[in-house]
């Protein structure tokens, strides 16, 4: 998954993507659906990879530097 971080602040949005993908990634488990749940199929190479931010946003220079730390 490829995403860009509008208005990014300190980073809190890139910090939930990257907890919400190792803590999937760690239970090692897949999600069932029911039968008549309306989900689209998609191929194996779509759900792979590690969610990579393209960018991202803020005119706060003090928490530019605070995301510039942390990511």
């Amino acid at each position: 998954m490829r995403y860009f971080d509008a208005f990014s602040g300190y980073g809190g949005f890139s910090l939930g993507i990257k907890r919400a993908y190792d803590s999937n990634r760690n239970r090692g488990q897949q999600t069932e659906c029911r039968s008549d749940d309306r989900v689209p199929t998609m191929s194996e190479s779509e759900y792979s990879g590690t969610p990579t931010c393209i960018g991202y946003s803020e005119i706060n220079k003090y928490a530019i530097e605070t995301y510039s730390k942390h990511f």
